[in-house]
């Protein structure tokens, strides 16, 4: 992985290939609490699906805030890959990183990677 660690404001480190694209990221999900916002409520051994899962740090915050919630992330874009499997053993110890994508058919995809813009790389076209 070409990530870099990056201290977040809380003071968790994570391999992100960008700073500035991971604190943004980060400010969303654990300062402004966007998913908290549309009732996400989860309770022990229910089960997360984080699909898109960048960096991880959505599964690492469904870790933090529910206990006993299995999360499984899926990153199909290998460095992003590679920098969630690495974050989720630091962080979400139980969360299980995929290195696959998930979609409405079974199909090979060409992603436009955007190494320090992750949350705008796509597959989709």
């Amino acid at each position: 992985m070409s990530g870099q660690s990056v201290t977040m404001k809380n003071g968790m480190q994570v391999i992100a290939p960008s700073a500035d694209d991971v604190k943004g990221l980060y400010e969303k999900i654990f300062v402004v609490e966007t998913y908290r916002k549309h009732g996400v409520a989860l309770g022990q051994d229910d089960v997360v699906f984080d699909v898109g899962a960048n960096i991880g740090l959505f599964s690492i915050w469904v870790s933090d805030r529910f206990k006993g919630v299995r999360v499984h992330a899926f990153e199909p874009i290998k460095p992003t890959y590679q920098a969630l499997v690495q974050n989720l053993a630091r962080h979400s110890a139980g969360a299980i990183g995929h290195d696959v994508g998930i979609g409405s058919e079974c199909a090979e995809l060409e992603f436009t990677h955007y190494p320090n813009m992750a949350q705008v790389s796509s597959g989709c076209d």
